[in-house]
């Protein structure tokens, strides 16, 4: 057990404390990231569309789609979990009347001027496919990680400048 706590052969304490300070940077940048209700909207902040599906495209986050009559471009987020059920429905439809319940503020890439509206609930015909609660679980679910990454930047960073101060300590002795 002793080597875990040793020091890192080659490093100044200088260097320890900096990548201390960076976990700990860190840290405090995932805290208030760490909440997991802050972005899911309830049942009445969304408005309905519906319309057949005038076209989809698959893309790495999720599912963009437009409906007839509406000029909004949907996205079906894949961090709501249910990509592949929503994806096969929407693929299906046909005629269908497809129905959803997006977030009325669009959202848009940090480089583009594109905006897409996040869907939260997704029926097609009389068969609802992926639930507002479906949806939010799977949020959830995806944002359970913060607490925990948060706690491995805190623990690193604490373990970098206890080893930066046993560092300059034994430089100090050594002089």
């Amino acid at each position: 057990m002793k080597s875990l706590f040793a020091l890192p052969p080659g490093w100044s304490p200088g260097k320890l404390w900096v990548y201390a300070a960076i976990g700990a940077a860190l840290t405090v940048a995932v805290v208030p990231w760490s909440a997991t209700t802050g972005r899911i909207p309830d049942q009445q902040s969304l408005a309905s569309a519906s319309g057949t599906l005038t076209s989809i495209a698959k893309h790495k986050y999720g599912i963009k789609f437009e409906l007839s009559g509406h000029e909004r471009v949907f996205d079906y987020p894949s961090k709501h979990r249910g990509y592949d059920i929503v994806l096969s429905a929407l693929e299906t439809a046909g005629k269908d009347e497809v129905v959803v319940l997006y977030e009325r503020s669009p959202r848009s890439p940090w480089f583009s001027d594109e905006k897409y509206y996040d869907v939260w609930q997704v029926q097609v015909g009389n068969r609802l496919t992926r639930s507002l609660q479906d949806a939010q679980a799977g949020w959830k679910s995806d944002e359970a990680i913060r607490p925990w990454l948060a706690g491995v930047f805190a623990i690193c960073s604490l373990y970098l400048a206890v080893m930066g101060y046993r560092a300059h300590a034994a430089r100090a002795e050594s002089r």
